[in-house]
């Protein structure tokens, strides 16, 4: 080994592949052509690979290129020192779920077996970073664990299956082989074992990583100490202030700061900050060293911010030079900053230029990419995209998500909805347009309305008994119920698990049709890159399923499925991709240049994200293990956005709000704004007018033609296609939205109902009026003495117990209703006794309706049903209408709530089936809300609104709606402005209700 560790260096802001590649170059002899195929390089990252590759190639044809390998991998190192390779990742994972569950199963009450994928993702990530550490499961065993708190004793008890179980699993069915971080650690080990034995004579680098974890640093280390070895580090900065380098490489050090673990690989080999000499002589300085140093201001250490007061003169002579091609993009929404940071990759790539986007938020890649594709320009993304949210990912979780489990009409929906469907173009090119007419009538006739969970017998008996079904629509049902049926039945185990699960994809995706002569692998459904991607994954669960032994638990699929799909990306095909547009994560954009580098999403939180949370261990546990601080890649992150923000032409960009209220800056931008407040205002208000210019610009892309706000809709139509005739509560309509009846009557459109429609208010009141009417009938004959509140309790129970069964299907919430009913039972009792104290019950549910005559438009029919009326002793008729809301007020009835008394209209003059013609005494609604005392009561006041008057007022009504100048104006009077109506976006009530216009009462 060299006494003197030869380490190296490249500004932060430099092309580092290019700077890499000129000095490799420069450092072999030029009449050995073969002399770069000698030289071993380790890299960080294979984009850096490759890049690196692409810059020794450049006008170089048939140029030798060095052997290159990856830090994280050293696959040819391991088999060099046979260390045995195990069985794939994947299997491994489903080995420690399998484990995971079977100790969830043997200690009940710890969590859900259904949780057993998540909880062994987590271990895995735990056994990763210890083994990267170079500490084995075994070292939990020595966790104290006891000595915390209670609840440490229940995580002992889940380690115990990465110290226990884990170990023991290795040593039967994997004959010993280590997991993959083991076995990069033995790879390290043995390598500088190798060196030190016989050093090698051709050249060794070690380039682009920072030494962030053990093993790297070890291997950079003795790289560093070889004769011909040379460790070249990215974005270093030579020219560090000596209280920077004493707080970097104290015993307390500061993993936050950019080259914390620089500082700390240097300080191990003995070297001062200046000993890196510059790698790439042609470029030994920064290109922008004014810009470098205000950054490496701004991020110093916190204990030595004091600097910044005694730099402050120098800082202010060059912060104009500083802030030069630096823009600050603080965008409104984090829509406004993908349509800007869009809008300013495009305008560069147009003029020839290569920009690029570095974020570690996907979802703001994902935003850009969206607003990238109004050009046609599909980025070149280095973190692609997730597969479970490709179009053939989408179909896989929705069919995985039902394996094992009830279908619901909403996945039902989706599944035959979704775009991969029918798609099989080879035999048969015309199935997706009958495909898709057959899907709305399923839709209509069978899916809407009905519950969520899907009964087949039910739903093939509900539409075999619609008239007239266009041809061919039954055999297609058939087909879609012999093709997700299978789902329902429990597999026997996870391998024909997923057996199941690519067969019913496969049928889906082949229409009715079927495949036809043809392979499956050539369906649409595994058509592209994304659709070989998936097919990929799902050959390789097939292949690892044995390893979870049985079958997961009643609907676990899908949750297994989910936790091992997320972690998978996808690239869409390379000839697809724009080649000057690149969106890149942080470890990528280390050997990237860009003529435009935009550092997107620089928000706290974001960049730098949050620590995350250990689940297992806490911060003295972690010390103990010797793992890492959880800051400790936020040094990494800071790393990364020096190296970027160094750039020559760079953008600093974020977004004021996020989706959940007004974002924190980065604690980046933080301190540079402070810093450059302190030292010069104008270059700071300079970086924010070009960010403001860049946002302008983005905002001219979604500009249209200005059009003025439409006023309130009030259609008039012809008197002769008004409506004739009403229900009760049709009327109240007319009164609060008229609109609402004009859609309905005059234009004849009916609300649909959702697809798998969930309980709701009007269920409840369904059931809870066909209790009532039950008991009510079941207590007609009932005399005054036997009408107890005692006995009436007990009949009005009964008839719940008969009849919410039928009525509420749901058994959780015919539990509830029954105890909201039991809440209500003496208070509905009590009342009850009155009532029958003073007449008995004459009908239920009854229909009635009477002839308005004289108006303009002609006769006008009101009709409807009463829920309940009673003969009293006098002969006079009671009313009474059920609800399971709040009851109308005072002030509201006889002006919105009619219902009660339009009904007393029609009984006295004798409108209803079977109950002659009376006066009407007494009519109440009865609201059955199950607080309080149990119930309220409100009754109509006949001396403030007489009978008479209330006919004379629909007459008047109708009279004014026969007049053709009168509109049907939208939400006239409601009750509330929250109040949603049904047909609100027909009449485009966002468009006018934001000007401050609003009905009310």
């Amino acid at each position: 080994m060299s006494a003197r560790p030869k380490v190296y260096f490249t500004p932060p802001g430099v092309d580092f592949s290019e700077a890499l590649a000129r000095g490799l170059r420069a450092r072999l002899p030029a009449d050995d052509p073969a002399a770069m195929a000698r030289v071993r390089l380790y890299l960080n990252a294979r984009r850096t690979g490759r890049a690196v590759s692409e810059a020794l190639e450049h006008g170089r044809p048939a140029a030798f290129l060095p052997r290159i390998a990856l830090v994280g991998e050293l696959a040819e190192e391991a088999l060099a020192a046979a260390i045995p390779q195990g069985r794939g990742r994947l299997r491994r994972t489903l080995a420690l779920m399998r484990l995971t569950e079977a100790f969830l199963v043997g200690n009940p009450g710890l969590a859900d077996p259904a949780s057993a994928p998540a909880l062994a993702l987590s271990l895995r990530a735990l056994l990763d970073e210890l083994q990267a550490a170079g500490k084995g499961a075994e070292a939990l065993r020595d966790l104290e664990l006891n000595e915390h708190a209670a609840h440490w004793t229940l995580t002992a008890e889940f380690l115990s299956i990465l110290a226990d179980a884990w170990p023991e699993y290795l040593a039967e069915e994997e004959h010993g082989a280590p997991d993959r971080e083991a076995r990069r650690r033995l790879a390290v080990a043995a390598l500088i074992a190798r060196w030190e034995a016989s050093p090698p004579t051709d050249p060794v680098i070690v380039a682009g990583s920072t030494g962030s974890t053990p093993a790297t640093a070890e291997l950079m280390r003795a790289a560093a100490r070889l004769p011909s070895g040379a460790l070249v580090l990215p974005g270093w900065d030579p020219a560090m202030a000596g209280d920077v380098w004493d707080s970097l490489t104290a015993e307390e050090p500061r993993p936050e700061h950019p080259h914390h673990h620089m500082a700390r690989l240097l300080s191990d080999l003995g070297l001062r900050p200046d000993d890196p000499a510059p790698w790439d002589e042609t470029c030994p300085a920064p290109p922008a060293p004014a810009r470098l140093r205000l950054l490496t201001r701004a991020l110093r250490p916190a204990p030595v911010t004091d600097a910044w007061r005694r730099e402050l003169p120098e800082q202010a002579a060059e912060a104009a030079e500083a802030v030069a091609g630096l823009t600050l993009l603080e965008a409104e929404t984090p829509r406004d900053e993908a349509a800007a940071i869009a809008a300013a990759l495009a305008s560069e790539a147009a003029a020839g230029g290569t920009p690029a986007l570095i974020t570690p938020d996907r979802v703001l890649a994902r935003r850009v990419a969206a607003e990238l594709s109004r050009w046609g320009v599909a980025p070149d993304d280095s973190g692609g995209r997730p597969l479970g949210l490709t179009p053939p990912g989408i179909l896989l979780g929705l069919t995985a998500g039902r394996l094992g489990r009830p279908m619901t009409a909403e996945t039902l929906a989706a599944l035959l909805r979704h775009p991969l469907t029918a798609d099989n173009r080879e035999t048969a090119p015309e199935q997706r347009g009958p495909h898709l007419r057959f899907l709305r009538k399923l839709e209509r006739d069978g899916l809407r309305g009905g519950t969520q969970d899907v009964d087949w017998d039910r739903l093939d008996a509900r539409l075999r008994a619609r008239k007239d079904p266009p041809e061919d629509f039954l055999a297609w049902f058939a087909w879609v119920r012999a093709a997700l049926t299978p789902l329902a039945s429990p597999p026997a185990d996870l391998p024909a698990a997923v057996a199941l699960h690519r067969r019913v994809a496969e049928t889906l995706a082949a229409g009715q049709a079927g495949p036809g002569e043809e392979n499956p692998a050539d369906l649409p459904l595994w058509a592209e890159a994304q659709g070989r991607d998936a097919r990929a994954f799902l050959d390789g669960l097939e292949e690892a399923a044995p390893a979870l032994g049985a079958s997961p638990p009643p609907g676990g699929y899908g949750a297994l499925w989910l936790a091992l799909i997320q972690a998978e990306e996808t690239r869409p095909d390379p000839a697809r991709v724009h080649d000057r547009i690149r969106i890149l994560g942080a470890l990528e954009a280390r050997a990237e240049s860009a003529s435009l580098m935009i550092l997107g999403g620089l928000n706290e939180g974001v960049w730098p994200a949050h620590p995350t949370p250990d689940p297992w261990l806490n911060r003295q546990m972690r010390k103990t293990l010797g793992l890492a601080s959880p800051e400790r890649r936020i040094g990494l992150a800071a790393h990364d956005f020096l190296q970027a923000a160094c750039a020559p032409r760079t953008v600093l960009s974020r977004a004021l709000r996020d989706d959940g209220g007004p974002a924190s800056p980065s604690r980046w931008l933080v301190r540079l704004e402070n810093l450059l407040k302190g030292a010069d205002k104008a270059a700071l208000a300079a970086m924010r007018a070009r960010g403001q210019a860049l946002a302008r610009g983005a905002d001219g892309l979604d500009a249209g033609p200005r059009i003025d706000p439409a006023p309130r809709p009030a259609p008039t139509p012809p008197v002769a296609l008004r409506p004739r005739g009403l229900s009760f509560t049709q009327v109240e309509t007319l009164v609060r939205d008229p609109y609402a009846i004009y859609a309905r009557h005059v234009l004849r459109l009916r609300k649909l109902d959702p697809i798998g429609r969930a309980p709701d208010a009007r269920d409840m009141g369904t059931a809870l009026h066909a209790v009532m009417e039950a008991f009510a009938e079941a207590t007609r004959d009932w005399t005054g003495a036997e009408s107890t509140p005692a006995a009436l309790r007990a009949a009005l129970m009964a008839a719940a117990e008969r009849e919410l069964p039928e009525a509420a299907p749901w058994p959780a919430l015919r539990r509830l209703w029954s105890k909201r009913l039991a809440r209500a039972a003496d208070w509905i009792a009590a009342g009850e006794a009155a009532r029958r104290a003073e007449g008995r019950v004459e009908a239920l549910e009854v229909k009635g309706a009477r002839v308005l005559e004289g108006p303009p438009g002609g006769a006008f029919e009101l009709s409807g049903k009463a829920d309940r009326v009673d003969r009293l002793l006098d002969g006079r008729l009671a009313l009474y209408d059920y609800k399971t809301g709040s009851v109308p007020s005072s002030k509201q009835i006889g002006v919105f709530s009619v219902q009660l008394l339009l009904e007393a209209a029609v009984a006295e003059a004798g409108g209803f089936e079977n109950v002659p013609g009376a006066p009407v005494a007494a009519a109440e609604y009865l609201g059955l809300s199950g607080a309080g005392v149990g119930g309220k009561a409100s009754a109509v006041d006949f001396v403030k609104h007489p009978v008479a008057d209330v006919w004379a007022d629909l007459g008047a009504l109708v009279a004014r709606y026969d007049d053709a100048a009168t509109g049907y104006l939208s939400r006239a009077r409601m009750a509330t402005v929250r109040f949603a109506g049904d047909y609100d976006q027909l009449a485009r009530h966002g468009e006018w209700s934001e000007s401050g216009e609003e009905g009310g009462e």
